[in-house]
């Protein structure tokens, strides 16, 4: 049930909340909730711009949705404003994901690790608890409780709907928008999956740890969406394309599952901890090489504590990670003799073990 207010039941607070601006509909602010004496979050929708209806369906969605950890909670209330819908949620006041991301260097891994796992949990609760996709998946939906990404919350469910739906062409094409939808034409429709989500998602976490995004649009006419469908479909032993280099292997692996061309066959979010337990840039992973007669020590920054490389026809290395051992095969070294810090590329490894 939704409990009614007056505009009497708040005042307003000093502070806007560095969100929740999009497109002259919506903006946040906090205010004091005289009941509880609590702060919240309010967000006023235009009456003018949006239809009863699909107030009413975004209220009832973050509702719903809420419950769950890392989803922001919305009061189940609504503000009587002569000019605005009113949505009341929890304050947070860390700002958005967005805010965070630094132009062309993006977020730290540990930290978007947080954040993605949690996002990805949300996501999956929408999806298989209460068959509803979120629509709209971007950093500036991705509210922060702290700056280190400890909790995070999912917000804004105006574009929510249910799994099964029809949608048609959109007036606009956004960078996060999968390729089954940016190809549709005038009176195509298809029926919506969660793996709308699922690219979304991917796009995010490219966006997240770069600081940019991979494409404009994903269609043909885009030279770097092109470029990318072309790796995606040329197999395991392709080249990453460019703008992607920095990324490991595993990595990779998980950008193609959940940007896989195919709807059908892309990944879903049941499964997406397996990929949080390896690592997803190269940058820090070697510091520098010393070289003893015919041998190389390398020395590693993150997760490695030494790697012993020995020279031949088919040269090995000598991977040890907290006990672990591995022989992993070089495609690629460098040959300087003398202690040197290594650029990125200073190894390129396989990853079949021998």
């Amino acid at each position: 049930a939704i409990t009614f207010f007056h505009n009497t039941d708040y005042k307003h607070s000093a502070h806007k909340r560095g969100q929740g601006i999009c497109d002259g509909l919506t903006l946040s602010f906090l205010y004091l909730f005289l009941s509880t004496g609590s702060t919240v979050a309010l967000k006023l929708i235009r009456k003018d711009r949006t239809r009863l209806e699909s107030f009413l369906q975004e209220l009832h969605v973050s509702v719903l949705v809420g419950r769950h950890d890392s989803i922001i909670y919305t009061y189940p209330i609504h503000v009587l404003a002569l000019d605005h819908f009113l949505i009341v949620q929890d304050f947070a006041p860390c700002g958005t994901l967005h805010s965070i991301i630094e132009p062309r260097n993006g977020v730290p891994e540990e930290k978007m690790k947080r954040c993605a796992e949690q996002l990805a949990s949300a996501l999956w609760y929408m999806h298989s608890k209460h068959q509803l996709i979120h629509g709209d998946l971007k950093p500036d939906n991705v509210l922060l409780m702290d700056k280190d990404c400890h909790q995070i919350k999912l917000a804004d469910f105006g574009h929510a709907r249910s799994i099964g739906q029809l949608v048609g062409r959109m007036s606009h094409i956004i960078p996060h928008m999968c390729p089954e939808i940016c190809c549709l034409q005038e009176n195509e429709y298809l029926y919506l999956t969660q793996s709308v989500d699922v690219w979304a998602f991917g796009i995010l976490l490219y966006v997240a740890l770069t600081g940019y995004f991979p494409w404009e649009k994903a269609l043909e006419l885009d030279h770097c969406f092109n470029v990318f469908a072309e790796w995606q479909n040329g197999g395991d032993y392709a080249a990453p394309p460019n703008g992607w280099e920095t990324f490991t292997g595993e990595a990779m692996g998980m950008f193609s599952s959940l940007l896989t061309l195919d709807p059908v066959t892309r990944s879903t979010f049941e499964h997406f901890s397996g990929f949080l337990q390896s690592p997803w840039r190269t940058d820090g992973l070697i510091d520098h090489v010393v070289v003893e007669g015919e041998a190389f020590l390398v020395t590693t920054e993150e997760g490695l504590d030494q790697i012993l490389i020995i020279p031949g026809d088919n040269e090995m290395i000598l991977i040890e990670t907290e006990g672990n051992v591995e022989y992993v095969e070089i495609e690629e070294t460098v040959e300087e003799s003398e202690d040197i810090l290594l650029p990125q590329s200073f190894l390129s490894l396989s990853k079949e073990a021998v």
